[in-house]
């Protein structure tokens, strides 16, 4: 194999990795549920799904490691919202998925919290 062969090979391995969405699940006993205009914002120390990593490190949009975001279009906002507060009360972890944390589409600017890990609509669930 030639050297361009080589490079072209190894280039097209490196752009793939890098296109490659990373998807992860985060948990975290509810600190606080704030119910906002557009949405739903869940403070907590959130671990990713290694059990270790803290706080979204993982998500480079987010500014802040410790949010995350359900925006009110989602189609069962109000149940997940319950779902959200009974957590909270109960001292129970809620898990929610978060979809392409490698991209900016992942986060959601709040005005008064700056860019917040949006969670993936399909996921969310107490254990």
């Amino acid at each position: 194999m030639n050297v361009s062969k080589f490079l072209f090979l190894i280039l097209t391995l490196l752009l793939s990795l890098e296109l490659h969405a990373a998807n992860t699940w985060v948990s975290s006993v509810p600190k606080e549920v704030r119910l906002l205009g557009d949405g739903l914002l869940v403070v907590g120390d959130f671990l990713m799904s290694d059990g270790v990593t803290k706080q979204l490190s993982t998500v480079s949009c987010a500014g802040s490691k410790n949010l995350i975001f359900l925006p009110s279009s989602d189609p069962q906002f109000d149940r997940k919202l319950s779902m959200a507060l009974a957590a909270q009360a109960s001292g129970k972890t809620l898990v929610a998925y978060i979809y392409d944390t490698g991209t900016s589409n992942v986060c959601t600017t709040l005005s008064a919290h700056g860019s917040v890990a949006t969670v993936y609509h399909y996921y969310w669930y107490i254990k």
